[in-house]
This record gives structure tokens, C-alpha cells and sequence, in this order.
């Protein structure tokens, strides 16, 4: 069913979706390859990564922002027609990534304008993970932070 019906699940895709960002600003990077399938694969501009280990070291470049703020927007999930264990949805993101202030000048934020097109399975225990998570950039933004007061 892909029309209103399955809330439940609506609420679980759009919790782990959330939880993702969550993780990944709070540096817990085993928490977010936690969230992929144990074949899972995040495919980004650096790259494709496979397996939770590969995912989270890859998550570690992330390191060299002072900090991230990834703001989810709205999340259009699909289910499968065919199983009631998978699903796909696409899920916009502008995530800021701050820049340490240096010789050349202040503190920069790099905004990206991202797209999550992902595909979900859910497990033997019940549990939604993404097994297949893609990120689009559709652009990027630098721009001088200014000191909060």
C-alpha cells in the first residue's frame, strides 16, 4: 500500500531516517552504520562503501568539520508492492558542515543541498535498516560564519 495506510511504518522509515542525522552530527559513527543492513552500501560522491565497518570509516572523513547540522525535509517513502519488508523513499537535506577558521580567513559553513534516495529492508526482528542509501548533491554554498553573541 502506498497511499495514507502503514503508519506505523511511515513513522519507523521517517525515525531512522532522523536517527542517521542525528548520529552522524553527534559523531557516533557506529551508530549510523548500526542503522544499514549488514550487506548495506552508502554510495556518496567520494565513493561506495559496503558493510557497516566500511561505512563508518568512511563516515570518519566527516572529522575534519568542527561540526555538522544535517535538516531533514520532507520524506517520500513507496513501499514495495511486492513485500511488506522493503520500501524506498527520497528525502531532501541541507547539511551545513563548519569549516575551522585558518590564515586565510574565518570560520566558513559548507552547506550542501542534499537528496537521500534510499531502499530499506526490514529485518527478521522487526527492525527497518537502509540497505542502500544514495546522496545526491545538488549544490554547494560557502559562506563566512559569523560568531554567535
Amino acid at each position: 500500500m502506498n497511499g495514507p495506510g502503514r503508519t506505523g511504518d511511515r513513522l519507523a522509515l521517517r525515525a531512522l531516517v532522523d536517527d542517521y542525522a542525528h548520529h552522524v552530527d553527534g559523531r557516533d559513527f557506529l551508530a549510523v552504520a548500526a542503522l544499514f543492513t549488514e550487506d548495506g552500501v552508502l554510495v556518496a560522491p567520494a565513493g561506495e562503501r559496503r558493510g557497516p565497518s566500511a561505512i563508518a570509516a568512511a563516515l570518519n572523513a566527516l572529522t575534519r568539520y568542527e561540526r555538522t547540522l544535517h535538516v531533514l525535509g520532507q520524506q517520500r517513502i513507496a513501499f514495495d508492492t511486492a513485500s511488506e519488508d522493503q520500501a524506498a523513499a527520497d528525502t531532501p537535506c541541507m547539511a551545513h558542515h563548519l569549516l575551522a577558521a585558518d590564515a586565510d580567513g574565518p570560520r566558513r559553513d559548507r552547506t550542501l543541498a542534499l537528496r537521500y534516495h534510499d531502499r530499506y529492508r526490514r529485518g527478521d526482528d522487526g527492525v527497518w535498516r537502509i540497505e542502500h542509501r544514495r546522496l545526491d548533491v545538488g549544490w554547494t554554498t560557502i559562506t563566512a560564519v559569523v560568531p554567535a553573541p
